[in-house]
């Protein structure tokens, strides 16, 4: 008896030796986590790409089936109220595109960012795909959700980054679902507020009335949303970009972080132009 027992206190562990194998362990996982964590992101972040790339060239699809792009203000179609749309910087008369001042972003605005004449050049925010809070628009498609519903678009999913943690930008939540329906137009937000099925990408506003071909081949047309608190939740450093001449890529910069504050408001001029000084940045990105 007195043996066996000596061979079973043999056999065991004592306890020096099973606190060095946690501590081995827990370093291990120390440096593994981290790594893994970034691996996953990195895979995130080359999924968003692609979905970013895919729209770029539903958008070009749709433009060459119909014989113009998308319309992708607020309004699928002009109306006597909103001739081509409410958040264009110019509108079509008599067949000739006319710089129009428009809400702070007109043509003096534009001159001083020597654009070279690129008269979309204009916020880059805008990315509810269902609109409901308009009477007379409910139920209406609006900027890539008329990629969906022209049926250039297949799955939904492609106007959604994965790395994206705001419910009401993410793919199929309860803040945001899929397929938006009248049952959910006010929920769980708010029940006297429209709840808008948005992307979690943002596109370039003045698009709308733009022929496709008139569209320099650096003009960044879609991204990741711009927001410096969503930067930091998603990819954390940078955008991903799609530009009009096809391609998309990851742009890093601490600019991204910084280029919108608490104390900035639509309101105020000088927040209006961080606007245009970034989406006109971002064109600068496809050329590096």
């Amino acid at each position: 008896m007195l043996l066996r027992m000596d061979r079973s206190r043999r056999r065991a562990f004592t306890l020096v030796e099973l606190l060095v194998v946690i501590a081995t362990v827990a370093l291990l996982l120390s440096i593994l986590v981290p790594a893994l964590k970034k691996a996953r992101e990195n895979a995130r972040r080359t999924v968003c790409l692609g979905h970013l790339y895919g729209i770029n060239r539903a958008w070009e699809i749709y433009s060459s089936d119909h014989r113009y792009p998308p319309p992708l203000a607020h309004y699928s179609t002009a109306t006597t109220q909103a001739p081509e749309g409410i958040d264009i910087n110019f509108r079509k008369i008599n067949g000739v595109f006319v710089r129009m001042d428009v809400s702070g972003f007109g043509p003096d605005t534009f001159d001083t960012l020597n654009t070279g004449g690129q008269q979309w050049l204009t916020i880059y925010h805008r990315n509810k795909l269902f609109h409901w809070s308009m009477p007379e628009r409910q139920g209406a498609w609006r900027n890539f959700g008329l990629l969906w519903e022209a049926g250039v678009v297949r799955n939904p999913e492609v106007f959604f980054c994965p790395s994206e943690r705001d419910p009401d930008l993410s793919w199929e939540t309860p803040h945001n679902p899929w397929p938006p329906v009248p049952e959910t137009a006010g929920q769980p937000d708010n029940p006297n507020v429209a709840n808008h099925t948005e992307s979690s990408f943002e596109r370039r506003a003045a698009m709308t009335g733009v022929l496709w071909d008139r569209i320099d081949s650096g003009v960044a047309i879609a991204g990741d949303v711009l927001w410096p608190e969503n930067i930091k939740q998603r990819h954390r450093d940078g955008v991903n970009v799609s530009f009009r001449d096809g391609h998309a890529s990851f742009v890093k910069s601490e600019r991204l972080l910084t280029w919108w504050n608490n104390s900035d408001a639509w309101f105020r001029s000088e927040s209006r132009h961080k606007f245009l000084e970034t989406s006109h940045w971002l064109d600068l990105q496809s050329r590096r």
